[in-house]
Formats: structure tokens, sequence, C-alpha cells
């Protein structure tokens, strides 16, 4: 190739040549002996006709042996190599002869998948009858299994019929209901609470004064008063429900626990000079005060209510060291939820005051009272009344929300309120005393740098 190019661009110079050789002479050409006259070129055609005859014996003839290393010798041989044909026919006769080898290769990777198809969902198929043919002995195998084991609990179980001697659970029952007169076994067993064979305490069916220390219980509900006439009683009311009066005056360490009293137009519980009483899980109904106190000391009260007294849900005149968790008092349709009056010493924590006509809580000349996590919700007149020059109080974590008056208080010192809410009160959230004596201890709310949040009107 690069011969045949040589040649053309020889040619091209050779002809260029002959032609400014043929050309006249323009009238405005300069002499030759003109100093700015153009020279023309010396043209050897020896040496052109030279390279013509190099650039033919480079082309050749297709008869040439491809060993010549001519152009045309080299496309002679592949003319013959390719059977005679022109190059151009050999070229389409491969292009055929790949295209059917593509085609046949297409075809035979097609075959091979579609078996491999086959086999793999023959394989799945035999898998599935496999796993199916488990499952279904293992059904067998779990029925019989279950079977077996009915028949087991069956004999263990046995019949009401059977002697004792038998040892089966439904024969051993049976001879315990012949043995308790015939009647159920629940009723047996309810018979011989009521009896008191099956504690050792002793039954409380009717009114009656206990006059001996020890464990009694609540036999079954009844209607009639208890007086406790010594000391170191303790009384289990088994959820029983007495309608009438409890009442002890002058004795001491006396623990009541799981007890309903209803007392329409009297005390339900009513303590007078005593010292250690626990209650504990007892609810107060009906009665003209729930729980009243006066002059007791050590009194410990455990998820106890009041509700729908006449006066008040608990009273304590002249008492000292008070425990109350988790108390609630409500709806007392005169007064207060709770009064304490003259009190040292009480401590009130997770409590609820709630619908009580007057107050929800009053603290009346009380010292060293703490009130925790306590709420006072929809009392008609104040949730919290602190009165009378009630002294070292701490109020904390409480709620006031939806009383006429959230908190009233009158103390000019010794009251600490700290991280209460009072909110929705219909005429104040906090009404009363603001001195340095009186703390509302934080940073928070509008009152001041308070953490007390009062939301309506505030001090």
């Amino acid at each position: 190739m690069k011969r045949i190019v040589k040649f053309l661009s020889l040619a091209a110079l050779v002809g260029c040549s002959l032609l400014a050789q043929d050309r006249a002479p323009r009238e405005d050409t300069p002499s030759a002996t003109a100093n700015d006259a153009v020279v023309s070129p010396i043209i050897d055609v020896a040496l052109i006709m030279n390279d013509l005859a190099n650039i033919k014996g480079q082309i050749g003839n297709v008869n040439q042996d491809v060993s010549a290393d001519t152009v045309l010798g080299v496309l002679g041989d592949a003319n013959t190599i390719l059977t005679g044909s022109s190059i151009s026919e050999a070229l389409s006769e491969l292009k055929d002869t790949t295209t059917e080898g593509f085609a046949d290769l297409k075809q035979t990777v097609t075959n091979g998948f579609a078996d491999l198809t086959a086999t793999v969902t023959d394989c799945c198929a035999d898998l599935k009858q496999t796993v199916t043919n488990g499952f279904a002995d293992l059904t067998v195998t779990v029925t019989d299994g279950f079977a077996d084991l009915k028949v087991t609990l069956t004999d263990i179980l046995g019949q009401v019929s059977d002697p004792a001697s038998d040892d089966t659970v439904l024969g051993v029952l049976g001879d315990a209901d012949t043995i308790l007169s015939g009647s159920s076994i629940s009723a047996a067993i309810k018979e011989l609470i009521v009896s008191g064979t099956w504690s050792d305490g002793t039954p409380i069916t009717a009114a009656m004064t206990i006059s001996v220390p020890g464990l009694y219980f609540v036999a079954n509900d009844f209607t009639g008063d208890v007086a406790i006439a010594s000391d170191n009683v303790t009384i289990e009311g088994h959820g029983r429900t007495i309608t009438g009066t409890i009442s002890a005056t002058g004795y001491d360490h006396i623990c009541i626990h799981e007890l309903r009293v209803q007392n329409p137009g009297s005390v339900c519980l009513d303590f007078n000079t005593c010292l250690d009483i626990c209650l504990k899980h007892i609810f107060a109904t009906d009665g003209t005060i729930g729980f009243n106190f006066d002059t007791c000391y050590t009194i410990k009260m455990e998820d106890c209510k009041a509700a729908d007294s006449t006066t008040y849900g608990l009273s304590f005149d002249t008492c000292a060291d008070i425990v109350i968790d988790q108390l609630r008092s409500e709806y007392c349709t005169a007064n207060d939820g709770l009064y304490a009056v003259d009190v040292q010493n009480i401590v009130v924590a997770y409590s609820q005051f709630y619908g009580n006509t007057l107050n929800g809580m009053t603290l009346d000349a009380t010292s060293s009272a703490v009130l925790l996590n306590c709420g006072f919700t929809n009392n008609v007149v104040t949730g919290l009344s602190l009165i009378n020059t009630t002294t070292a109080t701490l109020v904390q974590d409480c709620k006031f929300v939806a009383n006429t008056n959230g908190v009233v208080n009158t103390n000019p010192t010794g009251v600490i309120f700290l991280n209460n809410v009072a909110t929705g009160n219909l005429t104040a959230d906090y009404t009363g005393v603001v001195s340095a004596t009186v703390v509302h201890a934080g940073s928070l709310g509008t009152a001041g740098t308070y953490d007390n949040i009062y939301t309506g009107v505030t001090i």
C-alpha cells in the first residue's frame, strides 16, 4: 500500500511538471535574466520512469506465487485457497457457515436448558412426595402418641366411684367427698372455714365484742357492730362486708385487713385513745365518717378507700405519727375528704381526693406534714386548704385540677411548695401568703421563679 501511495504522488508531480513546460509565457513574465525571475525546476524523466517500473513490479499479477510478495500475487493465492471463487463470494460463504454454526449452538444450548428444567422439576416432585410422606408418618406418630397419653391420663384421673386405694385423682376426691358428709368439696371447705376448724383464728359470724387477744376472721357478711376490747387483735376480713361499726377505745396494736365496712347514719371505723393501728385494704362507705381517729398515735393505712360519707372521709383529731399510702377519699357529701386538726407528723403519699363537697384535704394547726404525689380533683371549694398556722409542711409533686381553688394557704411561715402543678381551677390555682418563709422552690412556672406551674389565676 505504501508503494501505491508513492506511485500516485510521483505521477501527480510528473504531470504538474509537464504542464508547466508546455504553457506559453505570460506577457508580464519577467525575463530569465531579471533579478526576480522564477527558476523552473529541472525534471528527471528517466528517474520518474524508473520509479513507475518499480511500482508496477510491486503490484505484480495474479499468476505470481505468493512468495513473490506482490499485491496481485497474494490476492490470487487467496482466491485459489478460497475454492476458486471470488474473495467476496468466499467471505459470503464464510458468513453463512458461521451463522449456521451459531444457530446450531443456540439450538444445542436451548435443548440443554430444556433437559435441565425437566430434571429439576422431576427432582422437586420427588422431594415434595418425600416430604409429604414424611409429614404423613409424623402425623400418624403424633396422633398415636396423644392417644397413648389420653389413655394414660384417663387411668390417672379415674372415676369418683373408684376406691381411694386405687390411687386415682377422682377416686381420692370422691372418697374425700364421702368423708365430708356427702357435700361438694368446695362447700365442705367453706364449712371448714366457717366452723373455724381450718384456721388458727376465731371466726366472726355476727356482732360481737372481742375481749381476747388473737387472730380473728370474718366468716360471712352480717349486720352488727364489732367492739375491740383487747390489745393485740388482728381481724382478717377475707373480702367480707360488715354493716355496722368496728370500734376500739383505749386498746393498742390493732390490725384489720381486707374488709368492707358500711354504716349508714354512723361511723364505719372508730378509734379513740389507741396506739399502733394498722389498716390495709379497707373500704369504708356510706357512713357519717369513714375512718375516725381521736387521740391516736402511730397509725398506718395502706390502699384504703373512703366514699360517700356525710361529713368526712377521714378525720384525725389530736393525733401523731400517721402514714397514709395509696388512699382514695371521694364524694363526701358535706365536708372534706380528709380533715386533720392538731396533728403532728403526718405523711400522705400517692393518694387521691376527688369530688368532695367542701375540700379535698384540710390541714388545720398541723405541723410536720408531707404531701407527696397526691391528686386533688373536682373538689367543690378547695383542693388543699392550709389554715391556722400549719407549719413545717412540704407539698411536693402534687396536682390540683378542676377545683374551685387549687390551693388556699393562710399560713405566714414554714410551708414549701415544690414541683406542683395547678391548672384549670375555676377561681385560682393558688391563693394565699407569699413571703420569704413561704417558699415556692425552683425555676419554672408563671408565679415568679418557682418550679410550681400555675396556669390560671396565680399568686
